[in-house]
């Protein structure tokens, strides 16, 4: 896979993972962390409709573990819970929506760079033309998260981290709250920022999820 083809890849976010985990930036920690966030936005992709209150703890849990603030004894509990809910012998063409979800949800908080949140895609029972459009989102979402990883990338210049920038970007990634990017873009404009890459991410339709580039390097993480 070279620059162009990870632009444009539609639908085969499991192949751009498959080629990402051979560069050295997926094998640092901060590509570690990225890989399980990935694997998190996947699972938020049915927060509202094939998720109950136990899943989505268990959710939150394993972004926590990303960012290192789950304790052993929860991280524990949550895969304790979620392998009770995917039966001891998953088999995907036969499980449910609930079993796929709770498995994808146990592979978010337990291996960084697992596939297995991704390929099951956390819904089994849809029709090919929905798959295939979380298909494209997973891709979109790969690229909010590692950028472009053949293209040289602008550094993030200090000044840039103005308290405003730094105010709202805190904001944005602890409530989630992704509609205010196209603020962030204008925060760091005010601070002198100008790499359009940065500026047209923020201001982009995403989808976006904790992990985006952008909102990383603002963040200093």
């Amino acid at each position: 896979m070279d620059e162009k083809q990870w632009d444009a890849e539609p639908e085969f976010a499991s192949s751009m993972v498959a080629e990402l985990v051979k560069l050295p930036v997926a094998r640092t920690k901060a590509g570690r962390r990225k890989l399980r966030l990935f694997a998190c936005g996947c699972c938020r992709m049915i927060w509202h409709h094939q998720m109950d209150d136990e899943l989505r703890g268990a959710l939150c849990v394993a972004e926590k573990v990303a960012d290192g603030e789950a304790t052993e004894t929860e991280l524990f509990q949550t895969r304790s819970a979620m392998w009770a809910r995917c039966g001891d012998e998953y088999d995907p063409r036969t499980a449910t929506d609930e079993q796929t979800a709770a498995r994808a949800v146990n592979a978010a908080s337990y291996v960084p760079a697992s596939h297995a949140a991704i390929n099951t895609h956390c819904h089994t029972k849809r029709e090919e033309g929905e798959r295939r459009k979380d298909e494209s989102l997973q891709c979109d979402l790969l690229r909010c998260i590692f950028g472009n990883p053949y293209r040289k990338r602008t550094a993030f210049n200090k000044k840039w981290r103005s308290e405003t920038v730094t105010a709202l970007a805190t904001g944005i990634y602890e409530e989630r709250a992704f509609d205010r990017l196209p603020i962030l873009a204008d925060a760091l404009e005010e601070a002198e920022c100008d790499d359009p890459a940065m500026l047209s991410h923020l201001r982009g339709p995403g989808p976006h999820c904790r992990g985006c580039w952008v909102l990383d390097l603002a963040l200093g993480k």
